[in-house]
């Protein structure tokens, strides 16, 4: 019997243990592919998702036959109810520093009912190209970007704010950010959490010139490994004052994944507002 495969070919700008993760740790998967109540890359593993379009959905039947990483992963693709089976492979390798070439082969899928539109090649093609050219490239890319406000303060009373986030401009992220205690020292940990205590993002205090520079860099993930390595995300703050006595507050946002930009960028301006008000108005 002939079967079908579709082949689809991207390059990232980000390196291949990126990549690799996004395609294999299921907080990450939900991001950017499809909401996997436990992946686990190891062959064998079986697992399911629900997709489709708002009209139709289709419970996914998965099974991984195959791991190579951070190369080659590779599972069976079946709908509940429906006869037919497929393949899914994806690809990974580096054609130049910090690029990343995924592959991806979906053969088989002549063996669905031909007679549903959704189980059509240009169906299929459709959603893989939204997939690995919009959803998974700006999960896994990150971009950079920075933000600035004069304020009429001085730069001590910009500095105390910037050291007691909580209950004011830390409420500018998500209806409200806590951070835990931390030391203020370069090396401190620091973990931002809701109004509820859960965490939702960890870090270390990288830099800390008093007065002048403080600065964040964050684990990929919101619960490291104990040996985990830090992540790409900085939040840098710079303070100097001006000739005319005002504060110049500069964020530079370093290593923020695609998707999450312009999100980002509204909390950002927000909390910028909230510093500056709460300053110009001697910290009350």
């Amino acid at each position: 019997m002939n079967t079908r495969q579709l082949e689809f070919e991207r390059i990232y700008d980000a390196p291949i243990e990126r990549v690799w993760k996004a395609l294999t740790d299921k907080d990450h998967m939900k991001a950017w592919y499809f909401d996997i109540a436990d992946f686990k890359p190891e062959p064998g593993f079986e697992f399911s998702f629900t997709g489709g379009t708002d009209d139709e959905k289709f419970v996914h039947h998965c099974r991984i036959v195959e791991v190579s990483p951070p190369n080659k992963l590779s599972y069976t693709w079946s709908y509940e109810g429906y006869p037919g089976q497929s393949l899914v492979t994806f690809e990974l390798d580096e054609p130049a520093p910090r690029k990343t070439r995924l592959t991806l082969t979906h053969r088989d899928t002549d063996t669905f009912p031909a007679d549903n539109d959704l189980f059509a090649p240009s169906s299929f093609s459709e959603g893989w190209n939204f997939i690995l050219g919009e959803s998974l490239r700006n999960f896994v890319e990150t971009t950079s970007f920075e933000r600035s406000e004069a304020i009429k303060a001085s730069l001590n009373d910009v500095w105390k704010i910037l050291l007691n986030p909580n209950g004011h401009w830390g409420n500018a992220f998500g209806g409200g950010a806590l951070v835990k205690e931390t030391g203020w020292q370069e090396g401190s940990p620091v973990t931002w959490t809701d109004l509820e205590g859960n965490p939702g993002a960890n870090g270390i205090l990288t830099t800390y010139k008093d007065g002048e520079t403080l600065e964040f860099t964050y684990y990929d993930d919101v619960d490291p490994e104990p040996d985990a390595s830090l992540g790409e995300y900085v939040e840098r703050f710079k303070l100097r004052t001006e000739e005319d006595g005002r504060t110049l507050l500069t964020i530079e946002i370093e290593g923020l994944g695609k998707m999450y930009q312009s999100m980002h960028d509204e909390m950002w301006e927000k909390a910028l507002r909230m510093i500056k008000e709460k300053a110009e108005n001697n910290g009350n």
